[in-house]
């Protein structure tokens, strides 16, 4: 992944589409001179299937993820809120909800143990095992403190 600040990638996206305008301006320019007959095809194929492969291998070159961050902002508060409130989503969800959250903390599902009534897992999304994580080491953290 390519780390860009702002600016520098806005200048890079800048020259990107510049260069992929001008491949694709001149990949139009040699079907128009095949079509109008000034090239012949061995001419248009060996030059089509330059200017393709250039655009493909731009196109790859330049794959830099953006993430809106209006939208992943809004998702991120939707999973917090989610993960703090997973028991009152869980009472006031029908069974297709509750479905859908038990899919969503116990991936591989769960058993239960008759004569102990203990409940066993395998696996617990990693969202839920970082949650626990971060509330147990806040715990220690607050008890260890020297400001009471």
């Amino acid at each position: 992944m390519v780390n860009l600040s702002n600016n520098s990638y806005k200048k890079e996206e800048t020259l990107f589409k510049k260069r992929l305008t001008e491949l694709e301006r001149d990949r139009e320019g040699v079907e128009e001179r095949f079509a109008l007959g000034k090239i012949n095809e061995a001419m248009y194929q060996k030059y089509t299937s330059k200017l393709d492969s250039e655009i493909y291998e731009l196109k790859e070159k330049n794959q830099i993820p953006v993430v809106d961050t209006s939208n992943f902002k809004v998702s991120l508060n939707k999973t917090i809120d989610f993960i703090q409130n997973v028991s009152k989503y869980w009472i006031n969800g029908s069974v297709e909800i509750k479905k859908k959250i038990q899919r969503l903390v116990f991936p591989s599902g769960f058993c239960i143990n008759p004569y102990t009534r203990q409940y066993l897992t395998p696996e617990v999304n990693q969202m839920f095992r970082v949650t626990s994580e971060l509330s147990r080491v806040s715990e220690d953290i607050k008890k260890n403190s020297p400001l009471k």
